[in-house]
């Protein structure tokens, strides 16, 4: 097998095409995602690679353009071949400290939003309270439909962006020893764009809750255990503009990298309420400091 040469927009990269050359940019409509320092396709990946296109079926290698001059000829025996793996927070413990929040349920209502920004504050506080030393556990409770009562209250545009906004400027009401009644604010939150696998891994490693969302087909509420959720837009909720979910594992299964969330269906849903989903699927990463 082949590899074919040419060099595209995107400067300082080259693309190594099997049977033919294919040229594409950013702007370019084919689907393709961002996994950090490894892209691959039928299970077949280069290091330093940047960009993954899917279908996997269109076999496409990209690799920087001083490593790709000195590939000529490539090779299934030649090519690294990555195996499935996963990370998870999910039954795992920071410094002897359980830091994954009990999975919550927003039931019929569509608070995800607020359920899933709660859960990932309570997180994130678990995890700076098991960094300490000693290492110290944090019971912060966030009250989600409260959150969402009081947002609703003020009229303001449905989104992550002003949800997080509200969280920092008037705070949500909390429970637990010592707190029942209090307001808590966040001190920030930053939109993590463009980052890649590597990048995200590494967040999600150090125990950094991520919240962001993707949009749900027909076949999401009763994604199977175990299953990846792969998105069908033929398959679309007409009135489900997407869902939010708390970021808190990835992995790598046939070629794709996915990532693990805390979903608010319950215990019930899924995998004891967590779940998987497609790198490529996944849109407006953010992470909150407290």
């Amino acid at each position: 097998m082949r590899g074919l040469l040419s060099e595209t927009s995107l400067g300082s990269l080259y693309t190594i095409a099997l049977g033919g050359v294919w040229a594409f940019t950013d702007q370019n409509p084919i689907n393709f995602s961002r996994v950090g320092e490894v892209w691959l396709f039928d299970q077949v990946i280069l290091e330093n690679c940047k960009y993954s296109l899917f279908p996997k079926e269109i076999m496409i290698y990209l690799a920087k353009a001083e490593e790709a001059r000195t590939w000529t000829n490539l090779s299934r025996s030649s090519i690294a071949i990555q195996k499935d793996y996963e990370f998870s927070w999910h039954n795992r413990r920071m410094n002897m400290q359980d830091i994954v929040p009990p999975v919550k349920n927003q039931g019929q209502k569509g608070t995800c939003i607020f359920h899933a920004l709660t859960s990932t504050v309570e997180m994130e506080s678990k995890r700076e309270a098991a960094n300490r030393q000693p290492p110290e556990s944090f019971n912060l409770k966030l009250v989600a439909n409260d959150f969402a009562a009081e947002f609703d209250k003020e009229g303001r545009l449905l989104g992550l962006k002003e949800a997080l906004k509200f969280f920092k400027e008037k705070g949500v009401l909390t429970r637990g020893k010592g707190l029942r009644g209090c307001k808590y604010k966040i001190k920030d939150y930053k939109r993590k764009q463009n980052l890649r696998f590597s990048q995200i891994q590494k967040l999600i490693k150090e125990g950094r809750p991520m919240v962001g969302g993707f949009n749900v087909d027909r076949t999401f509420e009763d994604l199977p255990p175990g299953e990846i959720y792969d998105y069908d837009p033929r398959k679309k909720l007409p009135d489900v503009p997407g869902h939010a979910v708390v970021f808190i594992g990835y992995g790598w299964r046939d070629g794709r990298a996915y990532l693990v969330f805390l979903n608010s269906y319950g215990p019930n849903w899924c995998s004891s309420g967590f779940g998987r989903v497609y790198l490529d699927h996944v849109q407006g990463l953010r992470i909150i400091d407290v």
